[in-house]
């Protein structure tokens, strides 16, 4: 009797008790760990140091839809609504992050297994999958796992159909699974978080050159010195130079380059390009990222769009030139592993994609003031530098006073009546002259001494915002020759010198066809407005008024150059004053760059940008390496 009692209560014991696991890369090793503990422990919560990512598979495998790209308004269609990831079929594995459930012992053959995303927002942002055998099945809300593989154990795949966007999606996502045998339940959950978005900054190696050509035959010439000159400098992929019918030529107005990451097996790093497209409705950008989508280079915009009919302030600093990346720092207790963004504001207006940016929460944005320049792009006088110093960077920033004082001393040293711009006629030229004005002509540009002290002090106002946001010290802060004045610099037929209005350069400079837009145009603005925006007391001085709409650069910018390898950089041919058989400019951005540990490299630019408001940076975008790993706050 005692036996027979005994015997329930040891079976008992060993009584079936439901129970299911879903574990994700919480360790973030690349690998998820389905036999021992390392990816159990808090996978249900994400940190910054700790939670799975996967990442928004937003390439174009076999270009399925850049192919349909003819236009500004097929482009903006294809951006909001077809990449790899639009609809639910699995086109790009490789950027699927895993999933995995421990196998599940005893179940009964009417078993059945669910996985859903706990939050009904995040759900139409997120994708599952199941892998069986050769494919990738979509794990659709009511899709049913069979006892069979939830015994074995699932394989699952997660991707995003889009980014973390500002006041929509911050990324995080839940993932629940549920187990039902009979009477019996089971539920886990795993959190993961879509990774951000990252800018390049100019301590990563460049990978590849971007630029954009017409028919004109000065683009064509411009194109093949680049490609040249890249190759020299040690980059192994030749530039992508793609063509446009269009006329916009300004490469990195059209997009900046970025990338997104996630942990890979064995210490890797699964890596997808990203082009952040400029958020404007205008033609342009069409050419350029049709030519660089495919299943490894994806493309994103903020969802708003400056239209064509918008402010022309709005117009000019939403291009991606406007935005710059300041290299990895710490500063005041604060991290910042993949630097920060760095952009400009002009009279009060500032751009979309700093929001975006900050919806990334990886390189929280920085403001700089841009409302002194007619473009408003903070390349016109601002760099960041690599350097083997302690902080690992330097800043770059023009410096007016000083090139006013060189062109002061050629003066006094009798040299006023050197020519000025020293550039010759090619056979390429378009049909226009180039300017014939002396060292003394320039010095008595109207209002030339005051303009350079205004710019002076704007640049110096900029400075102000990095020392406090970043810690740099004047030692810290590389001065780089340039003028700046509040027209074009420009001839008569006679060769004479006459200074134009911005608006002007168009028929006097440029051949009929194709039509190329100046920088400001290329971006939709239309009219150059005067607007009253600041109160008296904010007028920086009483000549103010005379050049509100903003200055440009009087000599192609070197500071508007491209960062290389090796270290090399590549600027804008200068054609200073020659000076017993030296160009005086050049000779001071090379001694420049050269305190900085750099070879400068020329390209002449100045028909193909400077005299439409831009310079190599300009002209050009770049591709960089991205093998930090910024979970691990190393990017």
């Amino acid at each position: 009797m005692r036996l027979a009692l005994a015997l329930p209560l040891c079976l008992s014991v060993f009584t079936f008790a439901l129970d299911v696991t879903i574990v994700g890369d919480t360790n973030r090793d690349g690998t998820v760990d389905v036999t021992g503990d390392t990816d159990l422990h808090g996978r249900d919560t994400w940190t910054d140091r700790r939670g799975a990512i996967f990442l928004a598979n937003i390439g174009d495998t076999n270009r399925r839809c850049s192919s349909n790209v003819t236009d500004a308004r097929s482009l903006t269609l294809m951006l909001d609504n077809c990449n790899d990831a639009s609809g639910n079929e699995q086109r790009n594995p490789k950027y699927l992050a895993p999933l995995r459930t421990l196998p599940i012992q005893g179940l009964s053959d009417k078993a059945v297994g669910s996985v859903r995303v706990t939050d009904e927002a995040a759900a139409e942002k997120v994708r599952i999958f199941h892998s069986r055998g050769q494919e990738w099945a979509y794990v659709s809300p009511d899709y049913v796992f069979a006892s069979v593989y939830l015994r074995n154990g699932l394989e699952l795949g997660i991707d995003a159909r889009d980014i973390r966007r500002p006041g929509k999606w911050d990324g995080r996502v839940t993932i629940e699974i549920q187990v039902r045998d009979g009477n019996e339940e089971a539920k886990d959950k795993v959190a993961l978080r879509v990774a951000p978005i990252i800018t390049h900054h100019h301590g990563q190696p460049v990978k590849q050159i971007i630029a954009i050509k017409t028919s004109i035959p000065y683009h064509q010439v411009f194109a093949d010195d680049l490609t040249y000159i890249t190759t020299a400098a040690g980059i192994n992929k030749p530039p992508v130079i793609a063509t446009t019918r269009e006329g916009n030529i300004w490469a990195q107005d059209q997009f900046e380059a970025a990338y997104t990451s996630m942990p890979g097996p064995n210490s890797s790093s699964i890596v997808l390009e990203v082009m952040v497209v400029a958020a404007l409705e205008r033609q342009g950008s069409g050419p350029i990222v049709k030519q660089l989508l495919s299943d490894s280079v994806g493309a994103v915009r903020h969802h708003k769009l400056v239209r064509v009919d918008d402010n022309w302030i709005k117009q000019t600093i939403e291009p991606t030139g406007n935005l710059e990346t300041i290299p990895p720092y710490t500063h005041n207790g604060r991290s910042y592993p993949a630097g920060r963004v760095i952009f400009g504001s002009k009279s009060g207006f500032k751009p979309l994609f700093p929001s975006l940016m900050e919806a990334q929460e990886t390189q929280s944005p920085v403001e700089v003031d841009v409302t002194w320049l007619r473009v408003g792009h903070v390349d016109e006088f601002m760099q960041f530098l690599p350097s083997r110093s302690r902080r690992g960077w330097i800043v770059a920033v023009t410096d007016p006073i000083a090139t006013l004082t060189l062109f002061k001393k050629a003066q006094q040293d009798g040299h006023g009546n050197t020519k000025a711009l020293s550039r010759p006629g090619l056979d390429t030229d378009p049909p226009t002259c180039i300017p014939n004005s002396t060292i003394d002509d320039v010095l008595r540009f109207p209002g030339f001494e005051t303009i350079q002290k205004f710019s002076a002090r704007n640049i110096a106002k900029a400075i102000d915002v990095l020392k406090r946001e970043t810690g740099i010290t004047d030692a810290e802060i590389l001065r780089v020759p340039g003028l700046y004045y509040d027209k074009i610099w420009s001839c008569d037929d006679s060769g004479k010198s006459k200074l134009k209005a911005r608006d002007d350069i168009d028929a006097s400079t440029m051949p009929a066809e194709p039509q190329i837009p100046d920088i400001i145009k290329a971006a939709g603005g239309t009219t150059m407005a005067q607007l009253d925006t600041r109160a008296e007391d904010d007028v920086p001085d009483e000549d103010y008024w005379k050049y509100e709409e903003g200055v440009v650069a009087l000599y192609p910018a070197a500071i508007n150059g491209v960062v290389l390898n090796n270290p090399t950089y590549l600027a804008p041919k200068q054609w200073g004053p020659v000076i017993n058989g030296r160009d005086i400019l050049k000779e001071r951005v090379t001694a420049a760059y050269k305190l900085a540990g750099f070879d400068a490299l020329y390209i002449d630019d100045y028909f193909t940008g400077h005299v439409k408001g831009g310079d190599v940076h300009c002209l050009t975008n770049t591709i960089r390496e991205t093998s930090g790993k910024w979970w691990q706050g190393d990017a």
